[in-house]
């Protein structure tokens, strides 16, 4: 079965299990940003060993090149489908592009939840949202465990808790954190390999990660399709002249598109939340 996760995105869970029996996944476009601009000199070039990569996207912070430039260009992905699906802009953000050896931001799933139900961001709330207990139920009946959930988590922040970070941005209208390809792909690894063990409990961890290992793309797809998926929610959200029916229409209208996107079926409107 299908499953959802608290921000009406579907869980790696779900996802993965599809991806199993249906894709078997391809290297994501490598390369820097084409286009990088000079820093604004209000705006830190430096935070937590990430450089800035101020692109016409956003001013993405990264460990290098490559992941900077994989961010960009999910992002100009995500701008193209705002300007032609509601002929409408997005605005420049700020992305934090996590990374293995990285601290999750949100180390829990009540941290997480808070984050992504934050008041000073969230207008319109999904219809359906699920508790911690809920998530972490169904996770635990899939064998998924949320430490690498945790650590390849997309998520929104609030300008509050980029001051907590010490970052600051201030031309930014919003801000997200997104894992690399790296680690979408090492945490994706761990979670396949605990799948595995789900389902046939003689496998051992070694046997099950070597097993995942042969797939690193396919395992981290499920953290990449939704990436972008904070940052259109938060600009959801900021559209004042829409009603609260509006913005949940535009987001569950983003979530289908992405998973047919990426050739995968389509829940009811119920399964995703929203």
């Amino acid at each position: 079965m299908m499953r959802r996760n608290r921000f009406g995105m579907l869980t790696c869970g779900g996802l993965m299990g599809l991806l199993l029996t249906a894709a078997t996944g391809c290297a994501p476009q490598a390369g820097p940003p084409k286009v990088v601009l000079a820093a604004p000199t209000d705006v830190p070039t430096q935070w937590q060993g990430k450089a800035l990569y101020n692109t016409p996207n956003a001013y993405i912070y990264a460990a290098g090149p490559e992941s900077a430039g994989e961010a960009d260009r999910w992002l100009a992905e995500l701008k193209n489908y705002i300007s032609r699906k509601h002929r409408a802009t997005l605005d420049k953000g700020v992305v934090i592009v996590s990374e293995p050896g990285d601290a999750p931001i949100a180390p829990t799933l009540e941290e997480q939840l808070a984050m992504e139900q934050d008041p000073t961001l969230i207008v319109t709330p999904p219809r359906k949202p699920k508790s911690a207990a809920e998530i972490r139920k169904r996770l635990d009946e899939e064998g998924i465990p949320e430490a690498p959930m945790a650590r390849a988590a997309s998520l929104p922040l609030s300008a509050a808790r980029l001051a907590a970070l010490g970052l600051h941005v201030p031309r930014a209208d919003w801000a997200v954190v997104a894992p690399s390809h790296a680690l979408a792909s090492q945490c994706g690894i761990e979670v396949v390999a605990a799948s595995l063990r789900k389902k046939n409990p003689k496998l051992d961890e070694p046997r099950s990660l070597e097993l995942a290992r042969k797939f690193p793309d396919m395992a981290a797809k499920p953290f990449e399709i939704v990436r972008p998926q904070p940052a259109f929610i938060l600009w959801a959200q900021r559209q004042k002249d829409w009603s609260d029916s509006q913005r949940r229409e535009a987001i569950l209208d983003y979530l289908k598109h992405v998973l047919r996107s990426n050739w995968l079926p389509v829940p009811s409107d119920d399964e995703l939340d929203w």
